[in-house]
């Protein structure tokens, strides 16, 4: 994020001019820095009109259309599962009331779990680390066999505006 993300010292300082560790300029070897990002790399880059030396983009190892492509989907998911972990843990070995009738999961039950895991992923939407989430747990589960409760979470991720096109023209009126 070019708003919150320079990286460099200032002038003259570390990182104000992007360079590969052998002291190679990277705008003198590789003046299109476009080649690079085909290639999904991670480069330091500067950008006309601003100050300060940047990340290109969070590329990782996945391919672009895997749900975990960017370093910053991964940190969100790393997340996630730490704090519905810290969420769930009390509830760890708790009562998991089934309905006599057809063994399922109790309602009290699933919305006490759903409720739960819920809490952090709220936090998160707030602090804008998350678009929105489902949290569901399937009634049917046997949990008096199993001794275990699966909750599925459902993730909508934060978009990243990496391209911001705009097209201009020139009109007889508006």
């Amino acid at each position: 994020w070019v708003q919150k993300g320079n990286i460099s010292e200032g002038a003259s300082g570390e990182l104000d001019e992007p360079a590969f560790p052998n002291g190679d300029l990277l705008k003198n070897k590789f003046p299109h820095i476009e080649t690079f990002d085909d290639y999904r790399h991670i480069l330091l880059q500067k950008h006309r009109g601003i100050a300060g030396t940047y990340i290109n983009y969070g590329y990782n190892c996945a391919e672009e259309a895997a749900d975990l492509n960017s370093v910053e989907r991964v940190r969100v998911v790393n997340k996630i599962k730490r704090v519905v972990r810290t969420a769930l843990l009390p509830s760890l070995n708790s009562p998991a009331y089934v309905n006599p009738a057809n063994g399922n999961l109790s309602a009290a039950t699933i919305a006490y779990f759903e409720a739960t895991a819920s809490t952090p992923l709220n936090q998160m939407v707030a602090a804008g680390e998350l678009s929105g989430f489902e949290v569901y747990i399937d009634p049917s589960q046997d949990v008096i066999t199993t001794n275990g409760i699966i909750v599925q979470i459902s993730l909508v991720p934060v978009g990243t505006a990496k391209n911001i096109v705009v097209t201009l023209s020139y009109v007889v009126s508006i």
